[in-house]
Parts: C-alpha cells; structure tokens; sequence
C-alpha cells in the first residue's frame, strides 16, 4: 500500500496509526475498569467484525489473498469471535 499524496499520508497516519491507537487505549481503559468492560466488548465486536467481514468481501471482489491480507484475515477474525464470546460471558 502506498499513499501518491500528502493528503493520502495524512489519511494512512491517521486511521492506522490514531484510530488504531485509541482502540487500543479504550481496551486497556476498559481492562482497567469494570463498568467499561461489556461497552468496549460490545465496541470491539462489532469494529473488528466490521473490519474482517469488509476485508473479506474486497478480497473476494478483487481476488488478492496476499499474505497480508491472510494475516489480516487471522488476526480480525481470531479477534471478532473472541470479544464476541467474551461479551456473551460477560453477559451471562
């Protein structure tokens, strides 16, 4: 992936370096805290199934399974059922 453009590398940084940032410190605040827990569980179902169900579909479209994308495939998938099984524990 490359950026053509200023505005494109300010695009790149700030979606997969400040988005990607601040999901990480929601978890860690919401590790911290209980009341947190079932809300950032909730938030990070439906991101990381957003990302891997989106990542999926482009993939299938534009036939390219580089290794990239298998690795982003593992990791997004491995993560989506995973805070989906725990927010139906915490449920519970």
């Amino acid at each position: 992936m490359t950026s053509t453009t200023a505005t494109g590398l300010i695009e790149l940084r700030a979606m997969y370096g400040g988005v990607q940032t601040a999901v990480g410190v929601f978890a860690l605040i919401a590790a911290l805290n209980a009341r947190w827990r079932q809300g950032a569980l909730l938030g990070l179902t439906c991101i990381y199934f957003g990302l891997c169900t989106t990542r999926t579909g482009s993939a299938l479209m534009a036939g390219d399974f580089s290794s990239y994308t298998v690795g982003a495939f593992g990791f997004e998938w491995t993560s989506a059922l995973l805070a989906l099984w725990l927010l139906r524990r915490s449920a519970n």
